[in-house]
């Protein structure tokens, strides 16, 4: 019953007569990279940034410098170790802590955008729709519907 992300990747599989038989998938956490990676280590204090103030308006150029790196090569890093840029981490890490409090709350949609560090309510919107499916206030009826009681 919670949000999460993942990376997936989709092949046909074919028969030597070239039939599709099959598909085959695989799916990758985002939110748990190999940690024996040791690539790891180098984002660990950027991510943690992220993590605590996505609500705050955040420069990826400054994590990128107290991590020691251009921007090119963090980004870079980034995308190697989590499989996603940083810009797409911190809309993630936003969309989530939005999913919260769509599914505990009745906020109006324009102060959750604000409260998770949208600039207003139809970027909000739009990023939400775009990474879940659905447009924030669908996400908050088919919440409440899954949350009431069997009948």
């Amino acid at each position: 019953g919670t949000a999460d992300w993942f990376l997936s990747d989709k092949v046909p599989v074919r028969d030597a007569a070239g039939e599709l038989v099959a598909l085959a998938g695989v799916s990758r956490d985002l939110h748990a990279p190999a940690h024996e990676d040791p690539r790891l280590g180098r984002l660990a204090a950027a991510v943690e940034t992220l993590r605590r103030h996505f609500a705050e308006p955040l420069r990826i150029a400054p994590l990128a410098r107290a991590a020691g790196m251009s921007l090119s090569r963090f980004e870079r890093l980034m995308k190697g170790v989590l499989r996603v840029s940083p810009r797409q981490f911190l809309t993630q890490l936003r969309i989530e802590a939005a999913a919260v409090l769509l599914r505990s709350g009745t906020r109006p949609l324009a102060e959750v955008a604000v409260a998770v560090g949208f600039g207003d309510q139809p970027t909000f919107s739009r990023q939400f729709k775009a990474a879940t499916g659905m447009s924030p206030l669908a996400y908050r009826r088919l919440a409440g519907d899954c949350a009431k009681p069997a009948a």
